[in-house]
């Protein structure tokens, strides 16, 4: 990354036309360049804990299932007796 913005700034910074240019360029490419490391950070999070996820989701919907059997169960006995 290090050197991708040392060779646009080399560039850059060789053309007198763009000397107005320069810095917003390299602002914007660091920004693209953030973005696309946070997508590709956001993707390999993603795949590694996609399973995880899952799994507690199902174990709260379990435990949430298991509460309202519990209370159903409560709400007969009250009534039975």
């Amino acid at each position: 990354m290090v050197v991708v913005i040392h060779l646009l700034y080399r560039i850059l910074s060789s053309a007198k036309r763009m000397q107005k240019v320069k810095p917003y360029t390299l602002h914007c490419s660091l920004l693209v360049l953030v973005f696309i490391y946070a997508f590709v950070g956001g993707l390999i999070f993603n795949k590694l804990e996609a399973q995880a996820t899952q799994e507690q989701y199902k174990k709260e919907w379990e435990a949430k299932t298991e509460c309202v059997h519990k209370a159903s169960y409560f709400l007969q006995y009250l009534n039975n007796s």
